[in-house]
């Protein structure tokens, strides 16, 4: 799981953080379950408008 503050246009960048940088240097491997996002708040709420979200993605040893 990984958490992020982002504005609309921000959730394909945090998915290929999580992809693309996190897990090459993880030790880790997806295990195949299913991978999902949990929203955590109301942007229109947000002072400045932010999603806040966990991208989260079922792990398992190299």
């Amino acid at each position: 799981m990984a958490q992020f503050e982002i504005d609309a246009h921000q959730y394909s960048d945090a998915w290929e953080l999580v992809y693309g940088q996190w897990l090459p240097n993880s030790g880790f491997q997806p295990s195949g379950d299913f991978c999902f996002e949990r929203y955590l708040n109301d942007p229109n709420m947000h002072p400045t408008k932010k999603h806040i979200l966990e991208v989260c993605i079922p792990v398992k040893p190299l």
